[in-house]
């Protein structure tokens, strides 16, 4: 009999929440606006970051079924 060793690994981490933008940006404040906008952009750096991860977990399981099986 033999033993086939499983390369275990951890699931993924849920994808951060989306932020929903609230229409067009009002009012005189600009830096109210930039605050929204900055916030905006950091959220969607993390997704991106998030989609890279996955897209890198996703190449690598893909070359791990495509090996041979020890027998």
């Amino acid at each position: 009999m033999t033993t086939v060793a499983v390369d275990a690994k951890p699931s993924l981490p849920a994808p951060p929440a989306s932020i929903v933008a609230s229409g067009p940006l009002h009012g005189d404040d600009d830096d109210d606006d930039h605050d929204v906008l900055y916030g905006r952009l950091k959220s969607l750096q993390r997704q991106l970051e998030f989609i890279e991860i996955q897209d890198e977990y996703v190449k690598d399981e893909q070359k791990n079924l495509k090996r041979p099986r020890r027998r």
